[in-house]
């Protein structure tokens, strides 16, 4: 059984926010200038593809590694929103790693940094579905937890919301790369 075309997000908004993610989010007594001063730091240093001049201390574009870093948000996060936004976009950004990595033919700038000592013994096309492989499992994983956790603890406008990108993120990652389109 299919989900509806009319209930998947399109590309554009499946894309990674590449500002502060918890921006408009205010709550009494609470700060969170320390989601947003890491958010910024993390987004700045691995999340953008072009290089300023401006900007040279600017990092590497590597989607996997602010992936892994909003994951790490997850343990500083009080709020079920938090920690399913958090989730969600650590999602988008395996996603966006996922897409760069399935439609180029050559190995990506940031790929080879997460090829293993054993997978250097595999051919090149070997190491990429490996690579896309585990990635759509990430995708897969990170989001149907947030849709858990928003099923179970969050508003009707959060729930669903969060529910539409991780039925969205998991078909697009399902058609993409190596692998299943489907899990076992």
């Amino acid at each position: 059984v299919g989900v509806p075309a009319a209930l998947l997000l399109t590309p554009e908004q499946l894309a990674p926010a590449r500002g502060i993610h918890f921006r408009g989010m205010t709550i009494p007594g609470y700060s969170l200038k320390l989601f947003r001063k890491f958010e910024r730091m993390v987004v700045q240093k691995w999340g953008t593809k072009t290089r300023d001049e401006l900007a040279p201390n600017l990092g590497e574009y590597d989607p996997i590694r602010v992936g892994l870093a909003y994951m790490d948000l997850v343990g500083a996060s009080d709020f079920p929103i938090q920690v399913a936004g958090s989730l969600a976009t650590a999602g988008l950004w395996f996603l966006e790693a996922l897409r760069e990595i399935a439609t180029t033919k050559e190995p990506t700038q940031f790929e080879e940094a997460y090829w293993f000592e054993e997978m250097w013994m595999l051919p090149v096309p070997a190491r990429r579905a490996a690579l896309q492989v585990a990635l759509k499992e990430a995708v897969w994983d990170t989001m149907s937890t947030a849709s858990n956790l928003a099923i179970h603890l969050m508003q009707a406008c959060s729930r669903l919301y969060t529910l539409r990108q991780a039925v969205s993120a998991m078909t697009v990652a399902g058609r993409l790369g190596a692998g299943s389109p489907d899990r076992a």
